[in-house]
């Protein structure tokens, strides 16, 4: 009998770890995919720094030409 209760409480000990392990994986299942859209998007924001940055070249070049005055 005794030896029944003990096996029963390593049952629900394993259980919990199975679950602990499933919610570990949704969990970096989830970090992953927040990785990859960060990834995404530092390279769109890196994207629109370029191109503002060919626009300040741009423009301190038509100023430097009297272009337009500030």
């Amino acid at each position: 009998m005794e030896a029944n209760v003990r096996f029963d409480r390593l049952e629900t000990k394993i259980d919990k770890l199975a679950d602990a392990m499933v919610k570990l994986v949704e969990i970096d299942t989830k970090i992953d995919g927040l990785i990859s859209h960060n990834e995404t998007q530092d390279r769109r924001l890196n994207k629109h720094s370029e191109t503002i940055d060919e626009h300040a070249i741009k423009l301190a070049m038509n100023a430097k030409n009297g272009l337009f005055a500030f």
